[in-house]
């Protein structure tokens, strides 16, 4: 009877997809190269230390856009190094310019895609409109 248990629930075991994340690997003049990986664990890392996605990120976003994308840099670098800090990734973000802070946003909307939930995702898309209704108006 215990066999037969066992055989019954492996035919219902849960399959899930696994889908890769794409990392941010930079490399620097000396030759150093650092990595950032923007998965969940940087979102919950970012909710931990700065509060949740809200209307006062969005406004951060438009008036401080590099002390947002240093943020979600800082979240991305963590979750590969415990030992950096906000500072570092400020400095790695002024330092990128506006080619760093794109390729960052991109790689967080991609992977966020990736990773999200149905409904998660139609949520996202939704404040992604506003704050482009927001820069257009």
């Amino acid at each position: 009877m215990g066999a037969f248990l066992f055989a019954e629930r492996s035919q219902k075991m849960a399959k899930i997809s696994i889908r890769p994340i794409e990392p941010l690997e930079m490399e620097f003049a000396d030759g150093t190269i650092k990595k950032a990986l923007f998965n969940t664990e940087a979102f919950v890392i970012y909710t931990d230390e700065f509060g949740k996605f809200d209307n006062e990120t969005i406004k951060e976003m438009q008036e401080k856009p590099y002390d947002f994308v240093a943020k979600i840099l800082y979240c991305g670098m963590k979750v590969v190094d415990k030992s950096i800090t906000l500072p570092e990734a400020e400095s790695i973000v002024i330092g990128g310019g506006e080619e760093l802070a794109v390729e960052i946003a991109n790689l967080m909307i991609d992977n966020f895609m990736v990773s999200a939930d149905e409904n998660s995702k139609k949520k996202f898309m939704q404040e992604v409109e506003k704050i482009n209704k927001q820069f257009t108006a």
